[in-house]
């Protein structure tokens, strides 16, 4: 596993037990690039998702205040949240299918060894940063088909979705990869007219800078 390509992980690990967390957090501490928040019940969990960008969530089903089953359900309540992985990590087998139909993601059984753990965890951390991609350019997609719908009242703009889906995935990349905004901007103002309509481009460099913090508010929001 290459747990570098994955950048630093949040890991929230929701559970009553002191000594189960201990043992989460011992196994854990051995990848250095993953760091962990502790809560004691359901409730805990979702203050900390209203103020922490937590990258998956290690969860206990039987837990005081706010059980398991009934946390996945808040988390799953909230648009950004509900895309958090999410790890059922019980002793009751019996009720996988449940928490499955909730929409958790994976299950562990205890007792489990580090392997386990962190094959499950890279395993959904690796599919959870493609989903989120491709959230991110649903979002701006459909930003950008109403910015040209009013555009339309004035002008005769009829573009092919597929076009914009593209253009916008083709922004979303380069800046996933690390190119400054100038350079994302200079690829589109100067290098792309093969690859998109003149008139598209214009219209998508008019609003630039709202893309660009559409996306930045987008990945970090927490409502």
């Amino acid at each position: 596993m290459q747990w570098d390509t994955l950048g630093y992980i949040t890991v929230l690990i929701v559970d009553d037990d002191a000594f189960n967390r201990q043992l989460i957090i011992s196994l854990l501490s051995k990848i250095p690039t993953i760091d962990y928040i502790e809560a004691q019940n359901g409730i805990e969990a979702l203050e900390i998702l209203a103020s922490n960008n937590i990258d998956i969530i290690l969860l206990d089903l039987h837990m005081p205040k706010l059980n398991g089953i009934d946390t996945i359900k808040e988390i799953k309540k909230n648009i950004i949240d509900s895309l958090i992985p999410i790890i059922i990590i019980t002793t009751d087998e019996m009720i996988a299918k449940e928490v499955y139909e909730l929409g958790a993601d994976d299950f562990l059984s205890k007792p489990f060894k580090l392997n386990n753990l962190a094959q499950k965890i890279y395993k959904q951390i690796s599919s959870s940063a493609k989903d989120k991609d491709i959230e991110i350019v649903s979002y701006l997609v459909e930003a950008f088909l109403e910015i040209l719908h009013y555009i339309k009242e004035d002008n005769d703009t009829n573009f092919d979705k597929q076009h914009i889906v593209h253009l916008i995935e083709t922004f979303n990349i380069l800046l996933s990869q690390k190119n400054s905004k100038e350079d994302v901007y200079h690829f589109f103002e100067k290098e792309s007219k093969k690859l998109f309509d003149h008139k598209l481009i214009c219209y998508f460099l008019d609003y630039f800078d709202y893309f660009v913090e559409m996306r930045d508010k987008y990945i970090n929001l927490k409502l």
